[in-house]
């Protein structure tokens, strides 16, 4: 998920509110997507059950933000990428070798970001 105007705060109080009452939020992809404050209020309140966050916004999160306090929550310090699993790290390095070859020899590269909407290039 990319970080841009339509995605900020993508999960805020009113999408919260429309979780079924009990649910688990978990965000390991862009802190600017979920409205802090919000998840804070929802765990507090009881209507979420739980959450767990490994990117936040702000980031790091000050020591006083009311995140750190709210109920049953888990908060890491960005790390759930950390390619546990084998496969995942081969395949970086794939795609990092293909696309040094590819750009090497004029060929059209993968993966390849557009700047302007933050997605990949179709």
């Amino acid at each position: 998920l990319p970080g841009t105007p339509e995605t900020y705060h993508l999960f805020n109080e009113k999408t919260f509110a429309l979780m079924k009452p009990g649910a688990y939020f978990l965000n390991v992809g862009r802190g600017s997507a979920v409205d802090s404050m919000a998840l804070a209020d929802a765990l507090n309140s009881g209507h979420l059950a739980g959450a767990s966050v490994d990117v936040t916004e702000p980031e790091p999160l000050p020591p006083d933000h009311p995140l750190w306090d709210a109920k049953n929550i888990l908060i890491t310090p960005h790390i759930s990428g950390q390619y546990h699993l084998k496969q995942t790290h081969e395949r970086i390095i794939d795609i990092a070798c293909e696309n040094i070859s590819a750009f090497l020899s004029g060929n059209p590269m993968k993966n390849i970001v557009d700047f302007q909407t933050g997605y990949r290039k179709l």
